[in-house]
């Protein structure tokens, strides 16, 4: 049987449209309480910057709808490391340290993860890949690539 190209590469977009379309919803919904309202005024503009890549499949496949799914159960606080090197860039960010979370779907993470690159100031690495526990299963640290 031969691959139609054009086929797989349609299916492969359409599918990082719908999961981008998801996530930015998610990430506009996510400030329209009150509690999000307030997290707004304290971390300034939450745009959505993250790309959401965090998915296992080989590069002939189209990434699966694993938004929903829940990588890690337990309650976790989440961070991103903060990297100096971005100061060169006049960034003057931090290192970003969630509230706690429980069981966190990867939509949820993705939300995070948006949040994380404001706090760090780390807008080069934008595509939200994974999260690994650590700190004794006390915390889930988020991994970004560019």
């Amino acid at each position: 049987m031969v691959k139609d190209s054009t086929h797989d590469v349609d299916a492969f977009t359409d599918r990082l449209g719908e999961l981008g379309d998801i996530v930015d919803d998610a990430i506009a919904d996510a400030y329209k309480s009150k509690e999000g309202f307030a997290k707004k005024l304290k971390l300034g503009n939450l745009e959505s910057k993250v790309i959401y890549s965090a998915w296992d499949c080989d590069g002939d496949s189209v990434p699966p709808n694993n938004l929903y799914d829940v990588p890690h159960q337990g309650t976790f606080v989440v961070i991103a490391e903060y990297d100096s090197f971005w100061d060169e860039s006049g960034s003057k960010g931090e290192s970003y340290i969630s509230e706690p979370v429980t069981n966190p779907t990867w939509l949820q993470l993705a939300i995070l993860a948006n949040e994380a690159m404001h706090v760090t100031r780390d807008f080069h690495h934008c595509f939200f890949e994974s999260v690994d526990i650590i700190d004794d299963g006390k915390a889930l640290k988020l991994w970004f690539g560019s």
